[in-house]
């Protein structure tokens, strides 16, 4: 696989923005749950 990479610098410019987007999304989603535990857990010593 990375020797066709290499040999099509076309499709590392083409995945490149996708790797990109999918780390940021996996990023943000993972972020995203992180914060709604936190609240999930402090409104549960509320009560």
């Amino acid at each position: 696989m990375i020797e066709t990479l290499s040999q099509n610098p076309l499709s590392l410019v083409l995945i490149f923005p996708v790797v990109t987007l999918t780390v940021f999304v996996v990023g943000i989603i993972r972020i995203d749950l992180a914060k709604f535990q936190q609240k999930h857990v402090s409104g549960k010593e509320e009560e």
